[in-house]
This record gives structure tokens, C-alpha cells and sequence, in this order.
């Protein structure tokens, strides 16, 4: 498999997807655990942290093509990308069609930084894994499905 630098159009649904995870999971402010500081760390600034994972899972993949992994140098969150909204803990049925297009490219970054010990060793590696699944589990309850399921006694 080709491991690639994703492009920013699925960098930014990804890191939205992380601020819609840490939103009442975790603090905001902490984007999941991925600030290693004490400081915020802005979606932006979240960008480019995934994108220096994902540049060193394609030099991991393809050492002998250092060219391949050259990350956008000007990636630029858009302010308020998406307007989530929650309801009871889950999400607005209206919000459910962006959440699940930003956990699609989630699972494309991650699958585009699985090489190597990255998966093994790296934080934000781990905490991109954590917020897909915050994630996934929101999507999940606002199913009408889940909702009405009968679970029994």
C-alpha cells in the first residue's frame, strides 16, 4: 500500500473531527491530549502536528523518495468549519452527515500514518485513535436505530 500525505481538504475534516471528540470528553482546550504543553493548541496548529505524522509515516513507507512527504507549509483551519450540535449527548441529526464525512477522513489519516512504530509509539497517534473513537460512538447514539433499540433488562 502507498502511504501519502493526505490532502488539506481531509486534513481539515480530520481535525474537525477532533474538536467535535474533545467538545464535553475532554477540555477543549486539550484537543484530546494532543497539546504536550500547558498552552492551547489552536486546530491549526493541530493540523500541522498531524501533518508532520503523517509526513513521517510516508518517509517510514517510501525512505528512498524524501520528496513524497512534503506536507503543505500554509494549512490554515477555516474558523468554525463545522456547527456541530448536540443533543442529550449525541449528535443533531443535521450534524450527523458532516460528523460522519469528518470520521471518514480520520480513518484515512490514520490509515495514511500506520507505518512503522508510529502506531506503537506515538501520542498523537494515540490520540487521534481516541478522538475516532469519541467519535464513532456519537455517531452511533444519534442513530435512530440505536435509539430505538431494545437492550432487554
Amino acid at each position: 500500500m502507498a502511504t501519502s500525505i493526505v490532502s488539506p481538504e481531509t486534513m481539515t475534516l480530520a481535525v474537525s473531527g477532533v474538536e467535535y471528540a474533545s467538545v464535553g470528553t475532554w477540555n477543549p482546550e486539550k484537543l484530546c491530549g494532543f497539546n504536550k504543553v500547558v498552552e492551547p493548541v489552536t486546530p491549526t496548529e493541530l493540523g500541522h502536528r498531524l501533518y508532520r505524522l503523517n509526513a513521517a509515516a510516508v518517509e517510514e513507507r517510501h525512505p528512498d523518495d524524501p520528496g513524497r512527504a512534503r506536507i503543505p507549509q500554509d494549512y490554515n483551519h477555516p474558523q468554525d468549519h463545522f456547527a456541530y450540535l448536540r443533543e442529550g449527548g449525541a449528535l443533531h441529526p443535521d450534524s450527523r452527515e458532516p460528523a460522519v464525512a469528518a470520521y471518514k477522513a480520520m480513518c484515512h489519516l490514520r490509515n495514511q500514518c500506520a507505518q512503522g512504530d508510529i502506531p506503537r509509539t506515538d501520542p498523537d497517534y494515540a490520540a487521534l485513535c481516541a478522538a475516532m473513537q469519541v467519535l464513532a460512538e456519537l455517531i452511533v447514539c444519534s442513530l435512530p436505530e440505536y435509539q430505538s433499540a431494545a437492550i432487554g433488562a
